[in-house]
């Protein structure tokens, strides 16, 4: 999970020189990261991210759901 966090906060960190596709699979993949590592806030944060620029993710709003109830 750490290498994985890594990277997608790389791809973020490019910001608008980053694709909105890109973004969004960044900030999906580094919550399910978070999750994997019981870091939960992070997670649901990342997740909300993810949500924020593609609201017709559907995995993004179940992982966020398993999330609040851990």
């Amino acid at each position: 999970p750490d290498l994985r966090i890594h990277g997608c906060t790389r791809v973020i960190g490019r910001g608008e020189e980053e694709t909105r596709k890109n973004l969004t699979a960044a900030y999906y993949n580094r919550g399910l990261a978070y999750c994997r590592k019981g870091e939960i806030d992070h997670a649901i944060a990342d997740y909300d991210a993810a949500i924020a620029l593609a609201r017709h993710l559907a995995p993004a709003y179940y992982n966020r759901g398993n999330a609040y109830y851990k």
